[in-house]
């Protein structure tokens, strides 16, 4: 940490059935940008998150996309098998939290949209969820009070077993970002956690890869 610019890189690779896990976490005064990049090739998990924090406010977006078994995001999730690539963007800017998810699959997978829009302390939810053939579960919780806002999200699919959880915390320039990702299938656990106090960073990746 030099005066108030952190920069923290992680880089875990692991081959065959493990994970790729690069997250890159940069702080100028109370500006904090993390990106975190978990790539699995073959039978592997691609999951990548953006969160951007501007004073205490939040703007998170996600758009997933299927085509036949594959996905493709703007906050991006891509399954190229029967696995996932998952991209999270949130930015924070005012007392508004805009939150976006999509997730449109083809195929034997599931078609979720959660819209999130925060005004102002005020919260309207709306999630929309559709399962076809491989069950996929999708529930987003969001919870502002004042400059707290509170997002958690949670896709399951109980075919590949794929399990993404997401939370964001705001308390005043205080931010925690934690994401959880899950594979059963060829066990795929990655875990990174952002904690901002004031304009200090503590980014911290954990990614453990377990052959099937």
């Amino acid at each position: 940490m030099a005066a108030d610019y952190v920069m923290a890189k992680c880089i875990v690779s692991i081959a065959a059935d493990y994970a790729i896990a690069e997250r890159i976490v940069s702080i100028s005064a109370d500006y904090v940008m993390a990106e975190c990049i978990d790539s699995i090739a073959a039978d592997y998990l691609i999951a990548e998150c953006i969160d951007s924090m501007s004073e205490v406010y939040a703007m998170a977006e996600c758009i997933v996309s299927f085509a036949a078994d594959y996905v493709i995001a703007e906050c991006i999730v891509l399954i190229s098998a029967d696995y996932v690539m998952a991209e999270c963007m949130v930015l924070i800017s005012a007392d508004y939290f805009i939150a976006e998810c999509i997730v449109s699959i083809s195929a034997d997978y599931v078609m979720a949209e959660c819209i999130v829009s925060i005004a102002v302390n005020y919260v309207m939810a709306e999630c929309i969820v559709s399962i076809a053939a491989d069950y996929v579960m999708a529930e987003c919780i969001v919870s502002i009070s004042a400059d707290y806002v509170m997002a958690e999200c949670i896709v399951l699919i109980s075919a590949d077993y794929v399990m993404a959880e997401c939370m964001v915390s705001i308390s005043a320039d205080y931010f925690i970002a934690e994401c959880i990702v899950s594979i059963s299938a060829d066990y795929v656990m990655a875990e990174c956690i952002v904690s901002i106090a004031s304009n200090y960073v503590m980014a911290e990746c954990i990614v453990s890869g377990l052959s099937a």
